[in-house]
């Protein structure tokens, strides 16, 4: 499953441009929060927009812990000790799928010419639901 995420808390090694969805899509989510994004600067270099991917497998029960997979889809060139805000994965049916876990601090692998900053958050995701295998089409992006 991939979807959309932040890490949060990067000492100058996030998005070094000001983007616009990096921005908004913090502030809304300090906004679901109950945190007044009204009162709050995005800094550059703090916040990184990442590519997030989670292998869900048929059988999987309630509160299986797996691993997440990050790939920065800006100028990030490290994600190492950053935080992976709070995501939801879920099915094309609606149901939750995966929730991010307590233990979300990023292990990264810097950039490099060739590839973007990239990192995993070990038991990343827990499984919120039983999974089946209709639950996991080839192509799922939530």
């Amino acid at each position: 499953m991939t979807g959309f995420g932040l890490v949060v808390g990067l000492d100058s090694t996030g998005d070094g441009l000001r983007l616009a969805h990096t921005d908004r899509t913090l502030l809304a989510t300090l906004g679901h929060l109950g945190i007044d994004p009204q009162n709050y600067t995005v800094r550059t270099g703090e916040v990184a927009a990442v590519l997030v991917q989670a292998q869900f497998s048929p059988g999987m029960d309630r509160g299986t812990a797996v691993s997440v997979n990050l790939s920065a889809l800006n100028d990030a060139t490290d994600l190492t000790g950053g935080r992976l805000l709070p995501l939801t994965l879920g099915s094309r049916d609606g149901r939750y799928l995966g929730m991010s876990s307590d233990h979300s601090t990023v292990i990264a692998r810097p950039s490099s010419r060739l590839a973007p900053a990239s990192g995993i958050v070990e038991q990343g995701l827990v499984c919120q639901s039983p999974v089946f295998v209709t639950d996991l089409p080839d192509r799922d992006f939530i």
